[in-house]
């Protein structure tokens, strides 16, 4: 059952109409979007994935319209820029075994 977006406890494992009326009736919920569902995967694929690919996955023509799936927040900002600092302290742009070698001469 792990292997589906919406799971649920059906035979098949994954959402059926007869699975989307039973928690509406409970919560009593009248009316229920299914276009809920896009939004909220795209919003959590949003914090794993560039901007580009997560419009390309969503078929937006438009970019602008994926910028309406993301909503930064402010652990996924901090660990970007954790990636970000670690990936360039590693940095040897411009350098060369030779070049580190006179550095260590003069």
């Amino acid at each position: 059952m792990a292997d589906w977006v919406f799971q649920a406890p059906t035979k098949s494992g994954h959402i059926e109409k007869s699975t989307l009326k039973k928690p509406h009736a409970i919560a009593n919920v009248t009316s229920f979007p299914v276009y809920t569902f896009r939004h909220t995967c795209l919003t959590r694929w949003a914090a794993h994935m560039d901007p580009y690919t997560l419009g390309y996955l969503a078929s937006h023509s438009d970019f602008s319209t994926t910028k309406r799936y993301i909503h930064p927040q402010a652990h996924t900002m901090l660990a970007a820029m954790e990636r970000a600092r670690v990936a360039q302290s590693g940095h040897k742009t411009g350098h060369s075994a030779d070049s580190d070698r006179l550095s260590q001469v003069a």
